[in-house]
């Protein structure tokens, strides 16, 4: 073998081999990171997202309190239940109806007696409910598909440390629904989901999905399956999960959220495939660089090799001596 041939050869043991290593470990390093910036974004917007929801239960506990503190409302329903008389119903009536004006994301203020009967009521059919009913969901948020889905808030009506009724309260579910309505940040597969507990445990999707308009409380996932993200949020798990099945047993990235308030779970996650998509459009680029930045060291080496062994198997001038 000449020295030309050595050089290059040691070129590419020096300098090509380990820029090869380098640059497989640098794609690596890429692609963990980002998953990693995938897994962050999804992360951040489910808090977010999960903050917007916790701002508008706020808001309807404020509602909430400013139509149970109407002290007359109170005073008459204890009147009421010492005597009841059309009197004292009317005038609950009228005020709620006034506190129902005010509220314009409000649907309809219905009030309980102390024994669970309804007294008064701004909508033509009012709903019943036991006593027990209306004890084990005072000072309670929650979901509820009647015409439509609402957000129902039932209430205690106390007097001097006394309980003399209830209040029922229905607010319009776009309060939180428009909050995941688009999926916004989400790409073209990501999804928002959110999902309460059916009477069996199992996790009821409140709303319509991208991949499926007519879930919104009719598909449901076994409380079983814990390698579905919808089904750990509910559990109150707040993580990220990789390569996981939703609800069409596609592989996802996403992150859980639970809000207590509600019951209720709260999920963003996004296909897979669309992750190593946008990552594999990125690597094409790389790829093509690393490739030139390879051949260029290899051409250098090669002409760097040449030089040498030129000069140091050239012939010794004779003449000179």
């Amino acid at each position: 073998m000449t020295r030309r041939k050595r050089l290059i050869l040691l070129w590419g043991m020096v300098f090509v081999i380990p820029l090869i290593f380098t640059l497989s470990y640098f794609n690596s390093f890429l692609e963990s990171q980002h998953q990693a910036q995938v897994e962050e974004r999804l992360s951040l917007l489910s808090a977010m997202t999960k903050k917007r929801i916790l701002m508008v239960l706020d808001q309807i506990r404020d509602n909430i309190s400013s139509i149970s503190s109407r002290t007359q409302m109170r005073i008459s329903l204890q009147k009421w239940n010492a005597t009841p008389s059309k009197q004292h119903s009317q005038k609950i009536t009228k005020i709620i109806t006034d506190a129902a004006q005010s509220l314009e994301k409000v649907h309809y203020i219905s009030i309980y007696d102390q024994a669970g009967d309804p007294i008064a009521t701004t909508m033509e059919n009012l709903p019943n409910y036991d006593l027990q009913t209306l004890s084990q969901n005072g000072n309670k948020i929650k979901l509820v598909k009647r015409d439509q889905v609402y957000i129902v808030a039932i209430s205690e009506l106390v007097i001097n440390n006394g309980v003399v009724g209830y209040v029922e309260v229905a607010f319009y579910a776009y309060m939180i629904t428009d909050l995941v309505r688009g999926h916004p940040g989400l790409g073209k597969t990501g999804e928002y989901l959110l999902a309460i507990r059916n009477n069996d445990g199992n996790a009821l999707f409140t709303t319509p999905l991208k991949f499926d308009e007519t879930a919104g409380f009719r598909l449901s996932i076994p409380k079983n399956r814990f390698d579905v993200p919808i089904t750990q949020a509910l559990l109150g798990h707040e993580m990220i999960f990789v390569g996981v099945p939703d609800y069409l047993g596609n592989s996802v990235v996403a992150s859980t959220r639970y809000i207590g308030e509600l019951d209720i779970g709260l999920v963003a996650k996004i296909h897979q495939a669309e992750v190593m998509e946008s990552f594999n459009s990125v690597q094409y680029v790389i790829w093509w660089s690393e490739v030139v930045m390879i051949l260029l060291a290899i051409l250098c080496g090669g002409c760097v090799a040449m030089f040498w062994g030129r000069d140091k198997e050239a012939p010794v001038d004779q003449s000179m001596f």
